[in-house]
């Protein structure tokens, strides 16, 4: 099935769309001008690289009433101040960009039901994001940029990860509290870097591999998670934690950065 280019065009009553259950092809501008639109709900049946929801909105400029967004492909689009609210499931996979830049969103619930994972780029951008809920928790993997300056995020639910990529959570500002990943193997580069309320991070005996800067400027980080089984850990990887009172389980061998604990005073 498909949704032809410009199909919605100008619904001026449309406050609601889907569950778009498994759609193989949209259009371009599917919803253009629908300026009341609060909640799009979608279904991904197939393991998509790339899904822009901004090119569903093309045309209309009037200030008062969309915004301007990219969808990464050198596309403008014009999106309504109206949504809100973003509902999904992936079977396979979240797709790269999915709502990129999409800074009107702030809340987003996942209802997937298999292992999947959240692409590069998913959410980036989503600076008035503040409620990620997951039904299910099945998502094992987080991609880059995946929720890069989401500045408003305040909380995660209990991914079941194993890999957490190069700026995953990168400028997410008002990501609070002590985050739990047990079954993470990986943390990458820069991956938490200026989560300045972030105060502990748990992983397990699991965990090999700490990337560059992947919790530099966290100033209120409390404690490292556990080094134990770490081999590697880049360069100013806890840089400018100046709150940073407890290194757990830290041995001398494998390979360290240089200034891994710079400004932790």
């Amino acid at each position: 099935a498909s949704v032809g280019d410009y199909a919605f065009e100008g619904c001026n009553a449309l406050s609601e769309v889907g569950p778009l259950n498994g759609c193989a092809a949209f259009g371009e501008g599917v919803f253009s001008s629908c300026e009341n639109i609060s909640k799009i709900a979608i279904t991904f049946k197939q393991n998509l690289e790339a899904f822009y929801v901004s090119s569903f909105f093309k045309g209309t400029s009037d200030p008062e009433k969309y915004y301007e967004a990219s969808d990464k492909r050198g596309s403008t689009c014009y999106v309504p101040l109206s949504l809100k609210e973003i509902e999904f499931t992936a079977t396979a996979k979240v797709p790269d960009y999915f709502l990129y830049g999409l800074t009107s969103v702030t809340k987003v619930v996942d209802k997937s039901t298999s292992s999947a994972s959240i692409g590069n780029h998913s959410f980036d951008g989503c600076t008035a994001l503040t409620d990620y809920s997951a039904e299910n928790n099945v998502i094992s993997s987080v991609g880059e940029y995946a929720f890069h300056n989401c500045s408003s995020l305040k909380t995660l639910p209990a991914f079941n990860l194993t890999e957490i990529k190069n700026h995953a959570f990168d400028g997410c500002r008002s990501l609070e509290g002590s985050l739990d990943f047990s079954g993470a193997t990986s943390i990458g580069d820069s991956a938490f870097k200026d989560c300045v309320s972030l105060t502990g991070i748990t992983a397990s005996e699991s965990l090999t591999e700490i990337g560059n800067h992947s919790f530099s400027g966290c100033v209120s980080l409390l404690q490292t998670p556990d080094l134990t089984n770490v081999i590697s850990i880049g360069e100013y990887a806890f840089d400018g934690c100046t709150m940073l009172s407890e290194i757990k389980g830290l041995t001398v061998s494998g390979s360290f950065g240089e200034f891994v604990f710079n400004a932790c005073e």
